[in-house]
């Protein structure tokens, strides 16, 4: 019901509105990789490195502007997702659930995600030169469960509150 195409909809958007689906998963990942990096070097440019106790690349401050950064990007990559995608008018306050439990398990994805290919993947004596792209397959895939099941979320709330 929540993400459901209405038969209105002409050929172009159709398709339009499955892409930005399928694409979202992929857009999250993304933004992890690319916030983390420009935070690093952003820091490392930093004249006052010595104001803010920053020795080395980033110092004290810097594991939590990274995750604080990344939770704020991937909370609003959530709410446009949750808000706009969606083929019917989306009230606020039903995009919070399904954002929080993004938020939440995506962070925690991503934690485990990076643990598990340090410690017990091998995926380049299986794979070869070609395990990036596969390592990168799995996580869109694990990130688009994280996307559906809080869109499914965002759904059972409309629905259980609306009666």
């Amino acid at each position: 019901m929540y993400f459901r195409l209405d038969a209105t909809l002409t050929c172009c958007i159709k398709p339009l509105v499955c892409w930005v689906l399928a694409s979202a998963a992929s857009a999250l990942s993304l933004f992890s990789r690319d916030t983390t990096h420009s935070f690093h070097s952003l820091v490392s440019l930093l004249p006052l490195r010595s104001l803010f106790h920053l020795s080395g690349v980033y110092g004290y401050c810097g594991p939590i502007c990274v995750s604080l950064s990344l939770t704020v990007y991937i909370g609003i990559a959530f709410v446009l997702i949750y808000k706009f995608v969606p083929n019917e008018k989306i009230k606020w306050k039903y995009v919070w659930p399904g954002t929080i439990f993004g938020i939440v398990f995506f962070d925690a994805a991503k934690s485990l995600f990076v643990l598990y290919l340090a410690n017990f993947a091998n995926y380049e004596m299986i794979y070869g030169s070609i395990a990036s792209v596969i390592i990168f397959l799995v996580w869109i895939y694990y990130s688009a469960i994280i996307l559906i099941v809080g869109a499914e979320l965002n759904s059972e709330y409309a629905r259980v509150t609306e009666k």
